[in-house]
């Protein structure tokens, strides 16, 4: 007959993996965050740049026609910033959520833990209990000495 201890060490193996998965799925999604993170960075420098670019040549005369595509560009770049931040930002959420949903299964992976302790705790206590009952229950030698009971 198994141990209480390990059908709960079973319980706790599955935990754990299922702990170690959902880690993975937040890894995973800080990865894509970075990636959109620095995505939004390269436009907002890019904007700058452009920007800066532009105002150095305050002093040239342009057409109408190209101030109006100039508008339009940057106007198109502070779209992509505005569609990136959001994607960022519905990117944190989601690995705000796996982390959460991690943190929920690490606790209970540690609660189970402790739980598999304890019961390896009292099994190990029983069982230096039932030594000792058997110890007990043995018959006593006789006194070498004789000296009998008192």
């Amino acid at each position: 007959m198994k141990r209480r201890s390990d059908r709960l060490e079973r319980v706790r193996t599955l935990a754990a993996t299922e702990e170690r998965d959902y880690c993975r799925a937040m890894g995973d999604a800080q990865r894509s965050l970075d990636a959109h993170e620095a995505r939004l960075e390269e436009l907002l420098s890019y904007r700058r740049e452009y920007a800066a670019r532009r105002g150095h040549g305050a002093g040239r005369t342009v057409s109408s026609a190209q101030y109006a595509d100039y508008c339009n560009f940057l106007q198109r770049l502070d779209d992509a910033v505005h569609a990136q931040n959001e994607v960022v930002r519905s990117n944190r959420q989601n690995r705000d959520a796996h982390r959460e949903r991690w943190i929920q299964k690490r606790r209970k992976s540690e609660s189970l833990q402790r739980v598999v302790e304890r019961a390896r705790d009292d099994e190990t206590r029983a069982d230096a209990r039932k030594q000792q009952k058997a110890l007990d229950d043995l018959p006593r030698p006789a006194d070498p000495f004789g000296r009998g009971e008192a």
